[in-house]
């Protein structure tokens, strides 16, 4: 590990020999290259002299003619010796340049495979810091500086940019039988919906320097259906590691049908797939992925950096906004319902990446015992926004199928049996899955208020958020298990009325008013848990004052409103702090609106809380008798309107 400064400096002090034997235009050559090590701004300025290449290899071969300190090659020596003999390493750059969000060092400094003993490696580390003084590399920086700059001033000024720094990766060389890069968006579209996967038979090195043809497969990261695949003919030859020296050679294939043979089966091509989703879930933004398939068909992810440069569409200038890539060919639905605002990258994550509407998706699944026409929902995200499209069932054996399933569903009544179901056992066990973790949650604030140190509660919190990462992910999949059962009933009812009568969709909406308890707003009576908070409240003066004595000025306060609720939940009162803490058990923890894992919850908003528990305090059934009496009444003009 160390900068560019510190190695050449390092240098010319330790061949203090060397100096007295240069001539005077020797010598003005070793203190421009001095001075190019301290500022960077210099080099542009030497680079139209004569001698600016022979400046630049000269601090090359003194770095390669240069020794590690020691204690660095025992370091090395020790590592390469835990390995069985004959283990072969790889010894790559990562440099402080190479993950720019404007630019990309990625591929400028060199990487060295293959190497077999302690000696080739140590030589390799010094050989990686000497790559960071290659007349590409500098000249990459040069232009990278000159775009930095105004428009009206190109200069170029290196000063810019901060001296580069480079650590050196000693890895164990993975002998590939296939091998690639991945892109969890797609490069060519920018839709960050897609992953592309590239493929060649043996080490990946070929790919990278774009000598041989690869394979090419993009698919939905939602989905993981398959959106295109490019077959290479061409794959003639291959890299593979040496046999009696460092490095990778070039040879042909050993078997003709690998010329044309896909180079990933669909299992492969499906662990690719859930690594790469895992890995842009992981760190919240697109990834370019290098992967290798060993001898033994083991997965091995070789390194990941977030798409930069290369594979990013440029902002508008006027507006920093990215520019609007279609979500993809064919109709789609801007999503507002559910998403009405972009999408958090969280959220991205939860319900466009793990597949609750794709093919296989709990959607899917329910659509099938209905016997509906849909494989599933394609969700496609773009600038933030949830874009959705049908994906129909294509297999017509399959849709025969389903429509005698079909016939069953409603001439049986099906659904009223799987609605029951979701009353009466399924949702109970979600409700309990949710409370169980609640306890939890509430256990590590207990043990955390009794300890000095966080390392334990740490740890706790780490486990904590797996389990509810899970149980999201687990919820969004939920979430859908009988969607389709519960909108195609309404639905029907729905269209049979409009038909029937000739009314408008708002009417028949208005006449399921009161028939679920979404509508009857956030906290409704007729719920138990609701019911004992507002008994422990009216059994409690005080809880009673605090609520009454609140106007409507107060609930634009989120702080006052946040004082309240903390109040009724740490009362002294037993049965009002028990029945707060199963309210909030219950309801806290809902989202406000839309379907987004980091959008704002009901105990973030008290204010909306407190107005649900008013209401429901001052609430002696009238408004909901009436509002009940005016469903009544159009219910049954409606139905002198049926022929």
């Amino acid at each position: 590990h160390g900068t560019t400064e510190e190695l050449s400096v390092a240098i010319l002090k330790r061949n203090s020999t060397m100096k007295k034997m240069l001539s005077t235009y020797g010598r003005e050559v070793v203190r421009r290259k001095s001075s190019v090590a301290r500022k960077p701004a210099l080099e542009d300025e030497i680079r139209g002299d004569s001698v600016a290449s022979a400046m630049i290899n000269s601090i090359q071969r003194r770095l390669l003619k240069n020794q590690l300190v020691p204690e660095l090659v025992d370091k090395i020596t020790a590592f390469v010796q835990r390995f069985p003999s004959g283990t072969a390493f790889a010894v790559r750059s990562s440099g402080t340049y190479e993950d720019m969000a404007s630019a990309s060092f990625a591929g400028q400094y060199s990487t060295f495979l293959n190497q077999r003993c302690a000696q080739d490696v140590v030589a390799s580390v010094i050989k990686c810091w000497a790559s960071m003084w290659q007349e590409h590399v500098l000249e990459y920086r040069r232009n990278l500086a000159l775009r930095k700059d105004d428009e009206s001033s190109s200069s170029g000024d290196l000063s810019k940019l901060a001296m580069p720094a480079m650590s050196v990766l000693i890895m164990r060389q993975i002998d590939s039988q296939v091998a690639g890069v991945m892109f969890t968006r797609n490069p060519a579209t920018g839709d960050v919906d897609q992953i592309m996967i590239e493929s060649v038979w043996g080490q990946g090195e070929g790919l990278v320097s774009a000598e041989l043809v690869p394979d090419r497969y993009v698919f939905s990261r939602v989905s993981k259906q398959q959106l295109s695949a490019e077959i290479s003919s061409s794959k003639t030859h291959m890299y593979e590691l040496a046999k009696d020296k460092t490095g990778t050679c070039k040879v042909v294939v050993p078997e003709k049908r690998m010329i044309s043979e896909p180079t990933l089966d669909e299992d492969r091509l499906a662990q690719l797939l859930e690594a790469g989703t895992r890995l842009h879930e992981f760190h919240g933004s697109p990834q370019d992925v290098e992967w290798a398939f060993d001898e033994s068909g083991k997965l091995w992810v070789l390194q990941t950096r977030a798409i930069t440069a290369a594979g990013a569409p440029p902002c508008d200038e006027q507006t920093r906004l990215p520019p609007f890539v279609p979500p993809g060919p064919g109709v789609w639905n801007c999503d507002t319902t559910h998403f009405a605002k972009p999408m958090s990258k969280s959220g991205q994550c939860y319900a466009g990446t793990n597949g609750p509407l794709g093919p296989g998706g709990a959607f899917g699944k329910s659509a099938a015992r209905a016997g509906v026409g849909i494989a599933g929902m394609d969700m496609r995200i773009v600038n933030g926004f949830a874009y959705t499209q049908v994906v129909p069932v294509m297999d017509a054996e399959e849709l025969r199928g389903r429509s005698e399933i079909a016939k069953t569903f409603w001439s049986e009544k099906v659904y009223l049996k799987e609605l029951k179901e979701f009353d009466d056992e399924w949702k109970p066990a979600r409700i309990k899955e949710h409370e169980e973790i609640y306890a939890l949650i509430k256990e590590h604030e207990r043990v955390a208020e009794t300890l000095e140190t966080s390392t334990t509660t740490d740890k706790t919190l780490l486990e904590l958020s797996e389990i509810a990462f899970a149980h999201i992910q687990k919820s969004y999949q939920d979430h859908h298990t009988y969607t389709v059962q519960a909108v195609m009933v309404v639905g029907d009812c729905m269209a049979q009325v409009i038909e029937w009568t000739g009314c408008s969709v708002l009417d028949a909406v208005e006449l399921f008013d009161l028939a679920s308890p979404a509508s009857r707003g956030i906290l409704h009576v007729e719920d138990p848990v609701v019911a004992e908070a507002l008994a422990a409240i009216r059994a409690n003066p005080r809880a009673v004052d605090a609520l009454n004595d609140l106007d409507d000025e107060f609930f634009d306060g989120a702080e006052l409103a946040s004082d309240t609720l903390k109040f009724l939940k740490q009362s002294a009162d037993d049965r009002l702090r028990a029945a707060m803490d199963k309210l909030i058990a219950r309801f806290g923890y809902r989202l406000v609106h839309g379907y987004d894992v980091c959008g704002e919850v009901n105990v973030e908003v008290p204010e909306l809380m407190l107005r649900g528990l008013l209401d429901g305090l001052n609430n002696d059934g009238s408004a909901e008798r009436e509002l009940q009496e005016k469903v009544e009444r159009d219910i049954g003009a409606m139905r002198e309107r049926v022929p």
